[in-house]
């Protein structure tokens, strides 16, 4: 029975392991970070609420879908079908609850992670409407790849990438200057990072998931080879902002290390490391 679970049809595997646990995730954690770095109300909507009953309704039926290929019934297209109407509602509905956040905030600037978080909503919603469309256009393996490819890296690893740029330094932040906050002069969470390089890197990043997208979907694999390396690269520089963050090495150098701050450890929050004596 086992090997049968694990035989079972691709798009229901897809569909619970991108569109369920990755992105019913990414959408929580998207409530809490967004509406903290835009000081946006954190009063709970109905949509919210409905936002969870559908896509909990949604995750269900693929779940009874997994119970009925185990006993021996292949209902995959059927239980992708049951499945769509509250799959997309929540994705509807979230995408409401996210313009809300971003017209109701307080911070009038909007800073380089919530800024480049809007591609990666955008990617979702466009991947979303792509495979409403595929019953109409064909499920082709170049559309098929090409959606999951939008899904992946324009939706999913977007907004983890956005997200991080925001989430490394202000935990950077809390870790080394949060105790002498009132002590001593302080940088803000934003001089730790410099956004200017940064937001050319995600403008690169989202200019290569679009190429490579629609090369898959063209079915020109050189030109996917090359956009995807695109990506690769604006990861790879991305991270390096990360490690910038984590030493300080953005900060002014006037307020980077004042008495009883040191700079923290690369990977993990914990005791700093100790500043070495001219």
């Amino acid at each position: 029975m086992l090997l049968n679970i694990a035989g079972l049809s691709a798009p229901i595997h897809a569909a619970l392991g991108l569109g369920g646990w990755m992105t019913f995730t990414a959408m929580g954690v998207s409530y809490r970070l967004l509406t903290m770095f835009l000081l946006s109300p954190d009063d709970e909507r109905r949509t919210t609420r409905l936002v969870w009953w559908a896509g909990a309704a949604a995750l269900t039926v693929l779940g009874a879908g997994v119970a009925a290929f185990a006993f021996g019934q292949d209902w995959a297209d059927v239980v992708l079908l049951a499945a769509l109407l509250p799959g997309v509602a929540s994705v509807v509905l979230y995408a409401f609850d996210m313009r809300a956040v971003y017209r109701q905030r307080k911070r009038k600037a909007i800073e380089l992670n919530s800024a480049a978080s809007i591609p990666a909503f955008a990617a979702m919603v466009l991947a979303i409407l792509l495979a409403l469309a595929l019953p109409w256009t064909g499920p082709s393996d170049p559309m098929i790849g090409a959606l999951v490819y939008l899904f992946v890296f324009g939706w999913l690893t977007g907004l983890s990438l956005a997200q991080l740029y925001k989430i490394v330094p202000f935990l950077t932040w809390l870790e080394c200057y949060g105790p002498v906050m009132g002590r001593v002069p302080t940088p803000r969470v934003q001089d730790i990072v410099s956004e200017k390089p940064a937001r050319r890197w995600f403008c690169i990043y989202y200019t290569g998931v679009a190429l490579a997208t629609l090369a898959l979907g063209a079915g020109y694999p050189v030109a996917f080879q090359l956009a995807s390396a695109l990506n690769l690269i604006a990861i790879l520089a991305l991270t390096v902002h990360f490690f910038r963050a984590r030493r300080l090495m953005d900060v002014p150098e006037a307020v980077r290390l004042p008495n009883g701050v040191a700079i923290p450890h690369l990977i993990y929050a914990g005791g700093p490391v100790p500043r070495r004596s001219k």
